[in-house]
């Protein structure tokens, strides 16, 4: 679709000197995992000459539902640092989020991504 909905949309802003963009879109099976790397597709797609190198990974509270969390460094084709980022992904009721934040100070980055990550709620929406 064009617009956001209810059901599907992205909302981009930007967090304290983090990047942040936050997905939803209708759940067709995909488990946090598989969200995490249709994350890291997107993020691959829009920046294709720089790296990302995974870091770290594991299960994570998305509010008060269990999903997954993917940490990761970029760097440019002459390998200079970029910063890094996050990405949290889970389900809530019939839609999938992800969450994926970005920045230089690795402290900042991990103080607002558990800061998103406490605060979502998931709330169903009655049409």
């Amino acid at each position: 679709e064009n617009n956001a909905d209810d059901l599907q949309g992205l909302i981009t802003f930007e967090y304290k000197a983090v990047d942040v963009a936050v997905i939803w879109l209708p759940s067709q099976g995909q488990s946090p995992e598989d969200l995490i790397e249709s994350g890291f597709f997107l993020l691959r797609s829009a920046q294709p000459k720089n790296s990302f190198t995974v870091i770290n990974s594991g299960t994570a509270m998305i509010g008060p539902n269990e999903g997954y969390f993917s940490g990761f460094l970029l760097t440019n084709p002459d390998g200079t640092g970029l910063g890094g980022g996050l990405i949290g992904a889970g389900t809530c009721g019939d839609r999938n989020f992800t969450i994926i934040v970005r920045g230089d100070d690795p402290t900042s980055l991990q103080i607002r991504f558990d800061r998103l990550l406490s605060g979502f709620s998931c709330l169903e929406v009655i049409s």
